[in-house]
This record gives structure tokens, C-alpha cells and sequence, in this order.
């Protein structure tokens, strides 16, 4: 038996209204929708979903490469990447914001600075999307998920190339401190994360909210 997500638009639609989104999101707040660099089944689907489900609030969502030093680190190189993997205007319907400029918003508890995209930062709130799985190189709690997501996948080439300059070290301990530190930061206004994962046959097996 593999579970498996049959319609992810109305599997996400279903758990965002449950979620209560429509009392986060008011009218005219803008909203930072995150969209990384792997092509996961449903991906595209969810995220345009996603769009809608702002729109419906009466918020202005859009898309920003969350991707660390994907795409050869830089804003075009990003944006090409997300329209090979179908992030096209057409279908996701809202502007995708592209750009490597981050601020710096304070440091973990470990010392560690925190960067953060300035689009998403100049945002109302931010809806943190990603597929969780195994990390290839270390063994944890978290590998590769949502905490992931907001620490090197907001935070640019500069949260990139500073966690990964401490190897190991820096992926266990770094992730889920700077990932925590964004999830509760009133700046950046984290209001939900979508999480995905893969079954067995590369589908979409779960989506949770």
C-alpha cells in the first residue's frame, strides 16, 4: 500500500481552511510564499493552490526562490530554475520576487547570525512550503524539511555558504536553531508551514498543513 495524494490542490485547499487561514491573512497583507529548487510531484499544484488560498483571504501573495545557492546564486539563475520546474506566471498566477539581498534579523541562541530574503522580509507574512526527507549527508531529527527551508532556503547564498562552511556541525545544529529563530520571529511573520512527502513510487504520498 503507498498513501497517496490523489488532487494536492484540493487535499491543501481542505487543510488551509481548516487551518483557519482566512484569520491570519486579512485583506491586502502581502504574503511570501516560499518555492525551492527540487521538483517534487504536486510541488507546482500546492504552491498554486497556496496563491489562491491568499487571494481568497484578499491578500497579494507572491513567490520567492528559496533555494540557498541554487541556480548559480544568483536572481536570474533562480528564476530559470523555477520556471523549468513549471513556476510559470501563467500557472501559479501571482509575481515571483527574485532577488539574493538579505538582511541580517538578529542571532540564534547558538550565536549564529540569521539571514533572511528582503522580499520575504518586506512581506506582511511568509507561508513556508517544502518536502521533507532524508538529508544525503547527515542524520538528525531534521534533515531536509521545512526548518531546512527557512534557515538556507530564505536565507540566500549567505546562510548557505556560512552553514555549510561548518560541515556537519552546521547542519545539525544550525538548522534547527536558525529555523526556530525565523519561526517565531514577529519580522518575518512565519504563519504556516506545508509539508510534503514522497511515496515510494516519487508521488506525492502526504501533505500536511
Amino acid at each position: 500500500y503507498h498513501p497517496q495524494v490523489e488532487n494536492p490542490r484540493e487535499e491543501v485547499s481542505r487543510q488551509l481552511r481548516e487551518f483557519g487561514l482566512k484569520d491570519k491573512i486579512k485583506p491586502g497583507m502581502r504574503i511570501a510564499i516560499t518555492a525551492g529548487s527540487r521538483g517534487v510531484h504536486g510541488m507546482v499544484d500546492v504552491i498554486a493552490q497556496v496563491v489562491q488560498e491568499v487571494k481568497d483571504c484578499g491578500g497579494e501573495p507572491f513567490i520567492f526562490p528559496s533555494m540557498g545557492s541554487h541556480g548559480g546564486a544568483t536572481a536570474e539563475g533562480q528564476l530559470e530554475m523555477l520556471r523549468g520546474l513549471g513556476y510559470t506566471e501563467d500557472v501559479i498566477k501571482c509575481p515571483v520576487l527574485s532577488s539574493m539581498e538579505t538582511e541580517v534579523i538578529g542571532e540564534t541562541e547558538l550565536g549564529t547570525p540569521v539571514f533572511v530574503d528582503k522580499n520575504a522580509l518586506s512581506a506582511d507574512g511568509v507561508i513556508v512550503v517544502n518536502r521533507i526527507k532524508k538529508h544525503t549527508e547527515h542524520n538528525n531529527k531534521t534533515e531536509s524539511g521545512l526548518l531546512k527551508m527557512m534557515t538556507i532556503g530564505m536565507g540566500k547564498r549567505d546562510m548557505a555558504s556560512y552553514v555549510h562552511s561548518r560541515g556537519v556541525w552546521g547542519l545539525t545544529n544550525i538548522i534547527p536553531a536558525n529555523g526556530k529563530f525565523v519561526a517565531n520571529s514577529p519580522e518575518v511573520n512565519v504563519i504556516c508551514g506545508v509539508a510534503l512527502i514522497e511515496n515510494q513510487s516519487d508521488k506525492l504520498g502526504y501533505l500536511e498543513v
